[in-house]
């Protein structure tokens, strides 16, 4: 894992799409590893990891387009240098859509499973919805920095809803 983070920062994120794909599998793969070595491969924690590999994809697009000079500056050719910023928001409103995916089967195929986090799910639509108004506003880098917080804030609050499944459904399974 620690080589994959070294090359992903010395060689990886200079290169659109595959430094931005990277850096959220590289994020996504921590909080999904015990699952893997507890051989728990329940749908509903790959629904888990699609939302999260989602919210972090967006979340390092942003991070494109908030430093974008400084990409220009050292040469990185990320999407935004090498597709514009008006391509960059589309590819955000086309992963907040796809967002959506994982959210809808969360709060309505496993709903028993998440408990009380559906309420995260729930927030998170409207954070979804109010992201998308502000990124299409966005024209200069503290509105960039913004959006960033925003995407943030939503992965850290998801992070702390966890609390909220159903603690007997897990203790059930690994029974």
């Amino acid at each position: 894992y620690i080589f994959f983070l070294w090359f992903y920062s010395h060689k990886l994120k200079k290169y659109p799409f595959i430094g931005n794909i990277t850096a959220a599998v590289l994020a996504v793969v921590p909080f999904f590893a015990i699952f893997v070595h507890y051989a728990n491969f329940d749908v509903v924690i790959f629904v888990h990891a699609t939302f999260l590999f989602l919210l972090i994809s967006m979340r390092e697009l942003v991070k494109d387009l908030e430093n974008l000079k400084g990409d220009l500056t050292h040469d990185y050719k990320t999407i935004p240098v090498v597709y514009g910023e008006r391509t960059s928001k589309r590819m955000l409103t086309l992963l907040s859509i796809l967002t959506l995916a994982p959210i809808i089967l969360l709060i309505t195929k496993f709903k028993e499973e998440i408990g009380y986090m559906d309420y995260y799910f729930y927030a998170s639509i409207i954070g979804l919805a109010v992201f998308l108004t502000v990124l299409w506003y966005s024209k200069n880098r503290i509105h960039y920095i913004f959006l960033h917080n925003i995407l943030k804030f939503a992965i850290v609050i998801g992070v702390f809803s966890i609390v909220l499944i159903h603690v007997d459904l897990l203790l059930n399974r690994f029974a």
